[in-house]
């Protein structure tokens, strides 16, 4: 499976990426989080903007690796249940990612709320 447009909408990031790094891709893609992964595209959880704030403020450095602050709770559909995304769009109004994961949980995609407009376009 071909993921290269997750990576160079830097939507994604591998589990070794610090979180320095990770925080840039946050800026960039201007979401608020990014998909964690591993070198298999495994699906690890996903890293807010505010869990690395908290982590920074409790002493972790920028270059520790990103794993150390995963979510591993965050929300997630299966492929079969792709359709769900609005719904859980509507029920959870701080979710702007919704990783679509696949067999053995390889990451297949990640659906934006309202792809067409970038977090400082919002009102």
């Amino acid at each position: 499976m071909n993921h290269s447009h997750l990576i160079a909408k830097n939507l994604v990031t591998n589990e070794n990426t610090s979180i320095h790094e990770a925080l840039v891709m946050i800026t960039d893609n201007q979401r608020g989080a990014v998909a964690v992964v591993d070198d298999d595209f495994i699906y690890r959880g996903m890293v807010s903007d505010g869990e690395i704030r908290r982590a920074l403020v409790h002493g972790a450095t920028q270059f520790a690796p990103i794993l150390k602050i995963v979510n591993i709770n965050a929300r997630t559909l299966r492929t079969h249940e792709r359709g769900k995304a609005e719904a859980l769009f509507a029920t959870y109004p701080e979710v702007t990612l919704i990783p679509i994961i696949g067999k053995k949980n390889v990451l297949e995609d990640i659906i934006i709320r309202d792809s067409s407009r970038r977090k400082d376009q919002e009102d």
